[in-house]
């Protein structure tokens, strides 16, 4: 890696560390958005746990280019791959579904802004043009789909066991089972296939990018 892709890195890396601060900070002593009056509750949502993802990863890649100097390890860009995938989804998700639900206004409203729009498109930007070339395999894309197939075995095991469907204040806060159980089942299988195709797609566009590279 050359320096002056070892700066961008550091840079962007730096820069989405700053950015996950800040939407935490805002999420917990403001209230606007969709996470009002939730503070830490809002740790529950995929968004905000996506985030944090992304902000670690992004942290051990900064720590990494400061620290060391031999090849960029593989693994961080695995890693990389699989936060912003989970990002991407958090993207396509409020896009797609919250907004139309709730409103565009109040989707991008306070550190909503952060965590459904700026950290997302930086963190996309980053991975494709900026992150480290390595020799990345296809078989790794299917890391991307453990974080979202975890949380939607958690969220429809605690909407079974709560019975508390249609109750977004409580196990069902992306209301998924109003529509009943088996078409929320069908929606969360449904954004665990987008979660991968995102992470090929993310994984295609990286490879194309790097075959212009020395």
């Amino acid at each position: 890696m050359n320096s002056r892709k070892r700066y961008l890195n550091l840079f962007f890396n730096f820069l989405i560390v700053v950015l996950v601060l800040i939407s935490i900070y805002a999420m917990i002593t403001t209230s606007d958005g969709f996470i009002k009056g939730s503070k830490l509750h809002a740790l529950k949502y995929f968004t905000v746990q996506s985030n944090i993802f992304m902000g670690i990863s992004a942290l051990i890649s900064l720590i990494y280019l400061l620290f060391k100097k031999d090849k960029y390890p593989t693994w961080i860009v695995i890693l990389k791959l699989m936060s912003t995938t989970c990002l991407t989804l958090t993207f396509l998700t409020v896009l797609g579904y919250l907004a139309p639900l709730m409103g565009i206004d109040m989707v991008f409203l306070g550190a909503n802004l952060y965590m459904h729009l700026i950290i997302p498109v930086v963190s996309i930007i980053t991975f494709i043009f900026i992150e480290p070339k390595v020799e990345l395999k296809f078989k790794w894309n299917f890391f991307s789909a453990i974080p979202s197939g975890t949380y939607g075995i958690i969220y429809i095991s605690c909407l079974i066991a709560f019975n508390d469907y249609g109750n977004i204040e409580g196990w069902d806060w992306y209301a998924f089972g109003s529509l009943g159980l088996g078409i929320g089942f069908v929606m969360l299988i449904g954004l665990n296939i987008v979660a991968l195709a995102s992470s090929i797609a993310l994984y295609a566009l990286y490879k194309k990018v790097r075959k212009k590279e020395p």
